[in-house]
């Protein structure tokens, strides 16, 4: 599954690797990540609220949250949460890691 997910971002013009058993994406070029680290309800709320319908979600088991991926425009930032969770918006050549089950 790793490899053919590589092949498809590959052929998509995206920067991707293996790298110690996971799948390494660069965002930028219309690729946009959000990672969300926290289960506050409020928090989830807001990200699903600027998330397209259908955008692809990855979570780890035992992790809060979940990183989803959208093409579009949108600066990155990070906001800091209450709770010590976080909302990263990954979009100008930042990697991030997916499991390889992904």
């Amino acid at each position: 599954m790793s490899e053919a997910l590589l092949e498809k971002l590959h052929k998509l013009g995206y920067t991707a690797r293996l790298d110690n058993g996971e799948i390494r994406i660069r965002c930028g070029k219309g690729l946009i990540a959000v990672r969300v680290t926290t289960n506050n309800p409020e928090a989830l709320s807001i990200v699903e609220s600027i998330l397209p319908p259908g955008a692809p979600r990855f979570g780890r088991e035992g992790e809060p949250g979940f990183t989803a991926f959208f093409r579009g425009k949108m600066p990155g930032q990070e906001i800091l949460l209450a709770d010590g969770g976080k909302i990263e918006i990954l979009a100008n050549g930042e990697w991030i890691s997916v499991p390889p089950e992904a």
